[in-house]
């Protein structure tokens, strides 16, 4: 069977054994939708019939796993989306845990903060905890970043902080993962938004309207949206390994 068709098969094998929660739409072999479970904005998966998300680079990701792997599951996420923090644990974890040491699959973080332009700036401190992430990249590398965002997701007061007190969350957080404070502190003071503004842009492009949003990518760039949902990537991750 191409390879091509791998992906879209087993989400449509999963989504029926799931039954009921799922619509799909496989517009040139390449789009599986998920039906809005209610009606928050962060449920609602993009309705770009073609995704046009930028090929996944070591130079520009934050990459979980081998970079030269022949299938990425790729997030658009919010540190305070509610929705993320629940993909996070029960659905990313589960499977980071089950594919460690498999350099065939990776995962891919990138950000879309709900307090960006053209959004309904549901969170209004997401860009500050994207920012805060991209410091602890840039005096870490990838390993501390995703140590960082667990931590992020795992505080459920941060989106209630503001100022000195966010920036304090933050920093305690940075430190719990082995980044130096006073080096965090002046990287957050910086407020360099460039990487988390091209996240959010290709996102757009791409036709992300919510969070979390998830893709699986080939390593040779071809793209089909996916579904935010343990059981459904588990079955496209593995038809596609056995069929490659």
């Amino acid at each position: 069977m191409n390879e091509k068709y791998l992906i879209p098969l087993s989400v449509v094998i999963a989504g029926i054994i799931i039954g009921g929660a799922l619509f799909f739409g496989l517009s040139n072999q390449q789009q599986v939708v998920q039906a809005p479970a209610n009606n928050n904005a962060q449920a609602q998966a993009p309705q770009n019939q073609n995704p046009d998300i930028k090929k996944v680079s070591d130079a520009t990701d934050h990459i979980f796993g081998n970079k030269n792997a022949d299938l990425f599951v790729v997030e658009y996420s919010d540190i305070e989306c509610p929705f993320c923090k629940r993909y996070h644990d029960n659905v990313l974890t589960r499977l980071k845990e089950e594919y460690k040491g498999n350099d065939r699959i990776s995962f891919v973080f990138r950000h879309f903060p709900l307090d960006a332009p053209f959004t309904r700036e549901l969170h209004p401190t997401a860009t500050e905890a994207a920012v805060a992430t991209e410091c602890v990249a840039q005096l870490g590398g990838d390993e501390k970043f995703f140590e960082y965002i667990s931590a992020l997701f795992g505080d459920t007061t941060t989106a209630q902080a503001r100022d000195a007190e966010l920036l304090a969350k933050f920093s305690t957080h940075a430190e719990s993962v082995g980044i130096n404070k006073t080096a965090f502190e002046n990287c957050f003071a910086s407020d360099d938004q460039t990487k988390v503004a091209a996240d959010f842009q290709d996102g757009q492009r791409g036709g992300v309207q919510g969070t979390p949003t998830v893709f699986m990518q080939q390593a040779d760039g071809t793209t089909f949206l996916a579904v935010a949902d343990y059981n459904v990537l588990k079955q496209a991750i593995d038809v596609f390994l056995a069929g490659n």
